[in-house]
């Protein structure tokens, strides 16, 4: 159930972020978002709202290497954390990405 779950909401959007609703780091990597995709256009999935979290973190270091959020995937990439994101952006990789899914 897990796999597909988190398959299917990273195959169905372009951005996609698997968060909880209460972590620092997560609230990071979206106001990353925010700012280079714009508001509303990147999905959510707040896991902490759920009641297979822990089996959808166990998911998520089989995919990704680690449990922890966020996980935030480009075109079904994962290109990792709230600090990888950041460095995407200030290498200005994150904005090069974006652009190319014509969200910019």
């Amino acid at each position: 159930m897990a796999q597909s779950t988190i398959d299917s909401f990273v195959r169905d959007n372009q951005i996609a972020v698997v968060s909880k609703s209460f972590c620092p780091f997560c609230k990071k990597a979206k106001l990353l978002l925010d700012a280079e995709a714009g508001p509303g256009q990147y999905a959510v999935m707040e896991i902490d709202e759920r009641p297979d979290t822990e089996e959808l973190q166990q998911y998520l270091e089989q995919i990704t290497g680690a449990r922890s959020v966020p996980r935030v995937f480009i075109k079904g990439k994962c290109v990792g954390g709230a600090e990888e994101t950041d460095q995407l952006q200030l290498s200005g990789e994150l904005r090069q990405m974006v652009a190319e899914l014509g969200l910019a």
